[in-house]
Protein backbone atom coordinates (compact mmCIF):
# COMPACT_ATOMS: atom_id res chain seq x y z
CA UNK A 1 0.00 0.00 0.00
CA UNK A 2 2.89 2.24 0.77
CA UNK A 3 4.92 2.01 -2.37
CA UNK A 4 1.58 2.43 -4.14
CA UNK A 5 1.47 5.53 -2.26
CA UNK A 6 4.60 6.55 -3.44
CA UNK A 7 4.42 5.89 -6.89
CA UNK A 8 0.33 7.77 -6.95
CA UNK A 9 2.84 10.88 -5.53
CA UNK A 10 5.43 10.61 -8.36
CA UNK A 11 2.39 10.36 -11.18
CA UNK A 12 1.18 13.51 -9.48
CA UNK A 13 4.38 15.68 -8.97
CA UNK A 14 5.34 15.09 -13.14
CA UNK A 15 1.92 15.47 -13.70
CA UNK A 16 2.08 19.45 -11.98
CA UNK A 17 5.62 19.99 -13.44
CA UNK A 18 4.56 18.93 -17.17
CA UNK A 19 1.36 21.40 -16.34
CA UNK A 20 3.87 24.18 -15.31
CA UNK A 21 6.24 24.11 -17.66
CA UNK A 22 3.30 23.95 -20.25
CA UNK A 23 1.56 27.02 -19.03
CA UNK A 24 4.92 29.49 -18.26
CA UNK A 25 4.39 33.07 -19.00
CA UNK A 26 7.05 33.83 -22.49
CA UNK A 27 9.50 36.59 -21.72
CA UNK A 28 8.57 39.36 -24.00
CA UNK A 29 11.37 41.72 -23.35
CA UNK A 30 14.59 42.04 -21.13
CA UNK A 31 17.00 45.57 -20.19
CA UNK A 32 19.90 46.02 -18.35
CA UNK A 33 19.07 47.71 -15.00
CA UNK A 34 21.90 49.91 -15.00
CA UNK A 35 21.55 51.18 -17.80
CA UNK A 36 22.88 51.71 -21.67
CA UNK A 37 26.33 52.84 -20.75
CA UNK A 38 28.76 53.52 -18.76
CA UNK A 39 32.99 54.58 -18.36
CA UNK A 40 35.16 52.82 -15.95
CA UNK A 41 38.50 52.40 -15.18
CA UNK A 42 40.72 49.48 -15.73
CA UNK A 43 40.23 47.11 -12.81
CA UNK A 44 36.83 48.22 -11.97
CA UNK A 45 34.74 45.25 -10.73
CA UNK A 46 30.77 45.35 -10.92
CA UNK A 47 27.94 43.22 -10.94
CA UNK A 48 25.05 43.89 -14.08
CA UNK A 49 21.18 42.73 -13.32
CA UNK A 50 18.49 42.10 -15.51
CA UNK A 51 14.76 43.41 -15.68
CA UNK A 52 12.25 41.20 -17.06
CA UNK A 53 8.86 41.72 -19.08
CA UNK A 54 7.03 40.07 -17.75
CA UNK A 55 8.41 39.93 -14.62
CA UNK A 56 6.23 36.90 -12.92
CA UNK A 57 5.63 33.32 -14.04
CA UNK A 58 8.59 32.89 -15.88
CA UNK A 59 12.36 31.22 -16.13
CA UNK A 60 15.13 34.37 -15.30
CA UNK A 61 17.91 32.31 -16.31
CA UNK A 62 20.50 34.36 -18.30
CA UNK A 63 23.28 34.07 -20.41
CA UNK A 64 25.84 36.58 -19.85
CA UNK A 65 28.91 37.07 -22.76
CA UNK A 66 31.10 40.07 -23.44
CA UNK A 67 32.43 40.98 -26.87
CA UNK A 68 34.80 43.91 -28.12
CA UNK A 69 34.46 46.81 -30.41
CA UNK A 70 37.45 48.06 -32.44
CA UNK A 71 37.73 51.66 -31.29
CA UNK A 72 38.45 52.95 -35.17
CA UNK A 73 35.73 50.86 -37.21
CA UNK A 74 33.50 50.30 -34.67
CA UNK A 75 33.40 46.02 -35.75
CA UNK A 76 32.27 43.94 -32.74
CA UNK A 77 34.61 40.64 -32.46
CA UNK A 78 33.37 37.92 -29.78
CA UNK A 79 36.87 38.66 -28.12
CA UNK A 80 36.86 39.15 -23.92
CA UNK A 81 39.89 40.83 -23.67
CA UNK A 82 38.38 44.44 -22.55
CA UNK A 83 36.03 42.75 -19.84
CA UNK A 84 34.73 39.09 -18.61
CA UNK A 85 31.39 38.77 -17.23
CA UNK A 86 30.60 35.63 -15.62
CA UNK A 87 27.31 33.48 -15.00
CA UNK A 88 26.20 36.06 -12.79
CA UNK A 89 26.99 38.99 -14.40
CA UNK A 90 29.45 39.92 -12.30
CA UNK A 91 32.30 42.06 -14.61
CA UNK A 92 35.80 42.67 -14.69
CA UNK A 93 37.26 45.37 -17.02
CA UNK A 94 40.62 44.25 -17.71
CA UNK A 95 42.39 46.78 -19.69
CA UNK A 96 41.26 49.91 -21.82
CA UNK A 97 39.05 49.66 -24.84
CA UNK A 98 35.08 49.60 -25.79
CA UNK A 99 33.20 46.52 -25.11
CA UNK A 100 30.50 44.94 -24.49
CA UNK A 101 27.96 42.39 -22.31
CA UNK A 102 25.16 40.34 -23.62
CA UNK A 103 22.10 39.02 -21.65
CA UNK A 104 20.21 36.36 -23.20
CA UNK A 105 17.28 34.85 -21.65
CA UNK A 106 16.17 31.15 -22.26
CA UNK A 107 13.71 32.16 -25.25
CA UNK A 108 16.51 34.16 -27.04
CA UNK A 109 15.55 37.88 -25.96
CA UNK A 110 18.82 39.94 -25.30
CA UNK A 111 19.82 43.37 -23.88
CA UNK A 112 23.62 44.99 -24.04
CA UNK A 113 25.29 47.30 -22.00
CA UNK A 114 28.42 48.82 -23.27
CA UNK A 115 31.79 49.88 -21.52
CA UNK A 116 34.03 52.87 -22.25
CA UNK A 117 37.57 51.77 -19.89
CA UNK A 118 40.34 53.30 -19.50
CA UNK A 119 43.35 53.46 -17.45
CA UNK A 120 43.46 56.89 -15.90
CA UNK A 121 40.92 58.88 -15.53
CA UNK A 122 39.90 61.78 -18.29
CA UNK A 123 38.45 65.02 -18.26
CA UNK A 124 37.48 66.36 -22.05
CA UNK A 125 35.80 69.11 -23.06
CA UNK A 126 32.77 69.12 -26.12
CA UNK A 127 34.68 72.81 -27.22
CA UNK A 128 38.30 74.49 -26.06
CA UNK A 129 36.86 78.13 -27.45
CA UNK A 130 34.33 79.91 -27.62
CA UNK A 131 33.06 84.22 -26.84
CA UNK A 132 30.65 85.03 -23.84
CA UNK A 133 29.28 87.97 -23.87
CA UNK A 134 30.09 90.96 -21.03
CA UNK A 135 27.63 89.68 -18.15
CA UNK A 136 26.19 86.47 -19.63
CA UNK A 137 26.86 83.12 -17.89
CA UNK A 138 27.28 79.99 -19.70
CA UNK A 139 28.20 76.14 -18.20
CA UNK A 140 30.95 74.35 -19.59
CA UNK A 141 30.21 70.88 -21.46
CA UNK A 142 32.71 67.63 -20.58
CA UNK A 143 33.07 64.55 -19.93
CA UNK A 144 34.95 62.50 -17.70
CA UNK A 145 35.87 58.44 -17.79
CA UNK A 146 34.95 56.80 -15.82
CA UNK A 147 31.60 59.16 -15.62
CA UNK A 148 32.02 59.20 -11.33
CA UNK A 149 35.57 61.26 -11.89
CA UNK A 150 36.09 64.39 -9.61
CA UNK A 151 36.85 67.83 -11.47
CA UNK A 152 38.05 71.14 -10.43
CA UNK A 153 37.63 74.32 -12.58
CA UNK A 154 39.94 77.68 -12.40
CA UNK A 155 40.12 80.44 -14.64
CA UNK A 156 43.65 81.89 -15.57
CA UNK A 157 42.49 85.74 -14.78
CA UNK A 158 39.85 86.53 -12.70
CA UNK A 159 39.01 89.71 -13.56
CA UNK A 160 38.28 88.81 -16.66
CA UNK A 161 35.76 85.31 -15.55
CA UNK A 162 34.76 83.85 -12.75
CA UNK A 163 33.49 79.49 -12.92
CA UNK A 164 31.88 77.92 -10.00
CA UNK A 165 32.17 74.55 -8.99
CA UNK A 166 29.61 73.36 -11.18
CA UNK A 167 31.40 74.31 -14.54
CA UNK A 168 29.40 77.54 -14.90
CA UNK A 169 31.54 80.50 -16.05
CA UNK A 170 30.14 84.37 -15.41
CA UNK A 171 31.65 87.06 -18.14
CA UNK A 172 32.93 90.08 -15.90
CA UNK A 173 35.12 92.32 -18.29
CA UNK A 174 36.00 92.33 -21.94
CA UNK A 175 39.36 90.43 -22.69
CA UNK A 176 40.39 86.76 -23.43
CA UNK A 177 41.29 84.10 -20.52
CA UNK A 178 41.59 80.46 -20.17
CA UNK A 179 39.63 78.23 -17.94
CA UNK A 180 40.69 75.35 -16.98
CA UNK A 181 38.85 71.44 -16.09
CA UNK A 182 40.75 68.99 -14.14
CA UNK A 183 40.08 65.58 -13.15
CA UNK A 184 41.23 63.91 -9.98
CA UNK A 185 44.29 62.48 -11.54
CA UNK A 186 45.71 65.68 -12.58
CA UNK A 187 44.23 65.34 -16.45
CA UNK A 188 43.44 68.67 -17.37
CA UNK A 189 41.56 70.50 -20.84
CA UNK A 190 41.24 73.62 -21.45
CA UNK A 191 38.85 76.04 -22.71
CA UNK A 192 39.94 79.52 -24.83
CA UNK A 193 37.79 81.88 -23.48
CA UNK A 194 36.94 85.44 -25.29
CA UNK A 195 34.53 87.97 -23.50
CA UNK A 196 33.07 90.38 -25.65
CA UNK A 197 31.40 93.36 -25.48
CA UNK A 198 27.47 92.76 -24.57
CA UNK A 199 25.23 93.79 -27.42
CA UNK A 200 22.34 96.38 -26.30
CA UNK A 201 19.89 95.37 -28.46
CA UNK A 202 18.65 92.47 -25.92
CA UNK A 203 18.69 93.74 -22.98
CA UNK A 204 15.16 95.32 -22.08
CA UNK A 205 14.39 99.03 -22.10
CA UNK A 206 11.17 100.30 -20.14
CA UNK A 207 8.71 102.21 -21.69
CA UNK A 208 8.53 105.69 -22.16
CA UNK A 209 5.73 107.70 -20.80
CA UNK A 210 4.05 110.35 -23.30
CA UNK A 211 4.99 114.00 -23.20
CA UNK A 212 3.05 116.79 -24.16
CA UNK A 213 4.60 119.26 -26.98
CA UNK A 214 6.16 121.76 -25.45
CA UNK A 215 7.55 123.87 -28.11
CA UNK A 216 11.05 122.56 -27.88
CA UNK A 217 12.86 119.62 -28.75
CA UNK A 218 11.76 116.66 -26.20
CA UNK A 219 14.80 114.25 -24.72
CA UNK A 220 13.56 111.89 -21.82
CA UNK A 221 16.08 109.68 -19.98
CA UNK A 222 15.58 106.05 -20.49
CA UNK A 223 15.55 102.62 -18.40
CA UNK A 224 17.84 99.66 -19.60
CA UNK A 225 18.70 97.01 -17.44
CA UNK A 226 21.12 93.81 -18.26
CA UNK A 227 19.90 91.77 -15.16
CA UNK A 228 19.40 93.58 -12.04
CA UNK A 229 21.51 96.18 -13.02
CA UNK A 230 20.59 99.45 -14.78
CA UNK A 231 22.78 100.76 -17.34
CA UNK A 232 23.58 104.37 -16.82
CA UNK A 233 23.55 106.84 -19.94
CA UNK A 234 27.17 108.34 -21.00
CA UNK A 235 29.13 105.31 -19.20
CA UNK A 236 27.25 102.74 -21.00
CA UNK A 237 25.54 103.82 -23.55
CA UNK A 238 24.50 106.91 -25.39
CA UNK A 239 21.16 107.99 -26.63
CA UNK A 240 20.07 110.30 -29.93
CA UNK A 241 16.38 111.55 -30.22
CA UNK A 242 14.33 111.95 -33.48
CA UNK A 243 10.77 113.55 -34.46
CA UNK A 244 10.76 114.81 -31.11
CA UNK A 245 9.86 118.59 -31.48
CA UNK A 246 6.09 118.11 -32.61
CA UNK A 247 3.15 115.71 -31.53
CA UNK A 248 2.88 112.64 -32.74
CA UNK A 249 5.77 109.50 -32.40
CA UNK A 250 9.68 109.69 -31.36
CA UNK A 251 12.36 108.02 -31.79
CA UNK A 252 15.06 107.27 -29.25
CA UNK A 253 18.20 105.28 -30.52
CA UNK A 254 20.44 103.91 -27.73
CA UNK A 255 23.59 103.08 -28.69
CA UNK A 256 25.92 101.15 -26.58
CA UNK A 257 29.31 102.09 -24.98
CA UNK A 258 32.06 100.95 -22.93
CA UNK A 259 31.08 97.72 -22.04
CA UNK A 260 28.04 97.35 -24.42
CA UNK A 261 27.80 97.55 -28.18
CA UNK A 262 24.83 97.67 -30.80
CA UNK A 263 21.83 99.84 -31.13
CA UNK A 264 18.60 99.71 -29.85
CA UNK A 265 15.66 101.53 -30.41
CA UNK A 266 12.30 102.55 -28.19
CA UNK A 267 9.50 104.98 -29.11
CA UNK A 268 7.42 108.07 -27.66
CA UNK A 269 4.25 109.54 -28.16
CA UNK A 270 4.20 113.44 -28.06
CA UNK A 271 0.66 114.32 -27.51
CA UNK A 272 -0.68 118.05 -27.77
CA UNK A 273 -0.87 120.62 -24.78
CA UNK A 274 -3.99 121.37 -22.86
CA UNK A 275 -6.86 123.64 -24.14
CA UNK A 276 -9.58 125.62 -22.63
CA UNK A 277 -12.90 126.53 -23.30
CA UNK A 278 -12.77 130.35 -24.36
CA UNK A 279 -16.42 131.13 -25.24
CA UNK A 280 -19.58 128.53 -24.40
CA UNK A 281 -23.09 129.85 -24.41
CA UNK A 282 -26.49 129.03 -25.65
CA UNK A 283 -27.74 130.88 -28.43
CA UNK A 284 -30.94 128.72 -29.97
CA UNK A 285 -33.15 126.06 -28.40
CA UNK A 286 -31.61 122.57 -27.70
CA UNK A 287 -28.20 124.01 -28.93
CA UNK A 288 -24.62 124.82 -27.14
CA UNK A 289 -21.71 126.36 -29.09
CA UNK A 290 -17.99 126.47 -27.60
CA UNK A 291 -15.18 128.03 -29.22
CA UNK A 292 -11.74 126.86 -27.53
CA UNK A 293 -7.61 127.76 -29.15
CA UNK A 294 -6.21 125.29 -31.73
CA UNK A 295 -3.33 123.33 -30.13
CA UNK A 296 -0.26 122.60 -32.03
CA UNK A 297 0.35 119.55 -33.92
CA UNK A 298 -3.76 118.21 -33.32
CA UNK A 299 -5.27 115.81 -35.43
CA UNK A 300 -8.92 117.08 -33.53
CA UNK A 301 -10.48 117.35 -30.11
CA UNK A 302 -12.86 115.53 -28.14
CA UNK A 303 -15.62 117.10 -26.36
CA UNK A 304 -17.44 115.07 -23.52
CA UNK A 305 -20.69 116.45 -22.30
CA UNK A 306 -22.93 115.63 -20.07
CA UNK A 307 -26.37 117.00 -18.04
CA UNK A 308 -25.46 118.35 -14.84
CA UNK A 309 -26.39 115.95 -12.29
CA UNK A 310 -25.50 112.69 -14.61
CA UNK A 311 -22.65 110.29 -14.44
CA UNK A 312 -22.62 109.21 -18.18
CA UNK A 313 -20.71 111.06 -20.80
CA UNK A 314 -20.86 112.13 -24.00
CA UNK A 315 -18.54 112.43 -26.78
CA UNK A 316 -18.05 114.63 -30.13
CA UNK A 317 -14.74 114.26 -32.72
CA UNK A 318 -14.17 117.02 -34.45
CA UNK A 319 -11.01 118.88 -36.06
CA UNK A 320 -12.70 122.21 -35.54
CA UNK A 321 -11.97 124.54 -33.15
CA UNK A 322 -16.06 125.71 -32.21
CA UNK A 323 -18.53 123.46 -32.23
CA UNK A 324 -22.89 123.72 -31.59
CA UNK A 325 -23.89 120.57 -29.53
CA UNK A 326 -27.09 119.73 -30.45
CA UNK A 327 -30.28 117.81 -29.82
CA UNK A 328 -30.09 119.07 -25.71
CA UNK A 329 -32.74 119.87 -23.57
CA UNK A 330 -34.12 122.90 -22.93
CA UNK A 331 -33.95 124.89 -19.59
CA UNK A 332 -31.33 122.07 -18.27
CA UNK A 333 -27.43 122.82 -17.31
CA UNK A 334 -24.89 120.73 -19.36
CA UNK A 335 -21.29 120.39 -18.47
CA UNK A 336 -18.59 120.33 -21.23
CA UNK A 337 -14.89 119.74 -21.69
CA UNK A 338 -12.41 119.21 -24.15
CA UNK A 339 -9.26 117.65 -24.82
CA UNK A 340 -6.87 117.77 -27.85
CA UNK A 341 -5.83 114.52 -29.33
CA UNK A 342 -3.51 113.04 -31.86
CA UNK A 343 -3.86 110.50 -34.80
CA UNK A 344 -0.70 108.18 -33.87
CA UNK A 345 -0.01 104.66 -35.49
CA UNK A 346 -3.82 104.73 -36.12
CA UNK A 347 -5.07 105.64 -32.74
CA UNK A 348 -6.25 108.83 -31.00
CA UNK A 349 -3.89 109.65 -28.80
CA UNK A 350 -5.30 112.19 -26.35
CA UNK A 351 -3.46 115.10 -24.44
CA UNK A 352 -2.87 114.78 -20.84
CA UNK A 353 -5.67 116.48 -19.74
CA UNK A 354 -8.97 117.34 -20.09
CA UNK A 355 -10.05 121.30 -20.31
CA UNK A 356 -11.57 122.74 -17.06
CA UNK A 357 -15.46 122.42 -16.98
CA UNK A 358 -17.79 124.68 -18.32
CA UNK A 359 -21.58 124.57 -17.05
CA UNK A 360 -24.24 126.55 -19.46
CA UNK A 361 -27.61 126.90 -19.45
CA UNK A 362 -29.71 125.68 -22.52
CA UNK A 363 -32.20 127.85 -23.78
Amino acid sequence: MKRLNKILLILVLGLFISIKSVFAVEIESISIAEGFMNNYLVGDKFQLHVNYNPTNDIDKNITWKSYTYDEYTGVRTEDSSVVSVDSNGNVLVLKEGIAGVEATSVNGKNAEYYIISTNKPIVSLSSNSGNLEYGNSTKLNYYVVPSNTKVSFKVADTSIASVDANGNITAKKEGSTKVYVTASNGNTDTYNLTVIKKNISSLSVASVSKRTYLGHKIKPAVTVKHGNYTLKEGKDYTLYYSNNLYPGKATIKIVGKGKYTGTKYTNFNIVPAKTYISYGKSLSKHKITIKYPKRVGASGYKIAYRKKGTSKWNYIYTSKTKYTISGLSSKKYYQIKVIPYKNIDGKKVDAYNYSKIKTVKVK
